[in-house]
């Protein structure tokens, strides 16, 4: 059977296939790659921030300020018992082993409630001769300050003005 010559050719039949390459991808294979980059980086700095938070709880700073005003007979009166010290410190501990005898710094601030209340731990120390040393280790409940240091180590008061 001859073919009509007025009917136009076939040209798909003589078309090459697309050559994929870099210029070539997809939107969505570029897409998914910036959207996997950024998870990848978003979970990282989510992990970086829960092993800071476990460095901090597990420092002698914070848990001996805690233990403190955990056994502290006028924080459990004002706060109320059981005592739980919140999620989220804030602050910093800086300790160096590696010198000759331990140097290193604290300052952080510790939020602590009760069922009656809530305050911020406050902390303040040094490293001397490879152990802590607090100048500040308080609790703070509004303008309240309730002094958590061992009255051996606590700062002399000022004398009270008459």
């Amino acid at each position: 059977m001859p073919q009509d010559p007025s009917a136009a050719p076939n040209l798909n039949q003589f078309e090459q296939p697309k050559k994929s390459g870099c210029i070539g991808m997809s939107f969505k294979v570029i897409a998914i790659g910036c959207v996997g980059a950024v998870v990848l980086c978003g979970g990282l700095g989510v992990v970086g921030f829960f092993v800071a938070m476990s460095v901090i709880k597990s420092s002698p700073v914070y848990t001996q300020s805690v233990a403190a005003a955990k056994s502290n007979l006028e924080v459990q009166k004002r706060l109320g018992t059981p005592l739980k010290e919140g999620y989220m410190p804030s602050g910093n501990v800086n300790s160096d082993s590696s010198t000759s005898g331990q140097t290193g710094n604290a300052d952080l601030s510790i939020p602590l409630s009760g069922p009656n209340g809530s305050g911020t731990i406050h902390v303040v120390g040094t490293i001397k001769n490879g152990a802590w040393d607090y100048s500040v280790m308080e609790l703070d409940v509004g303008t309240e300050h309730i002094n958590l240091l061992p009255e051996s180590t606590a700062p002399a008061k000022p004398p009270e003005k008459f």
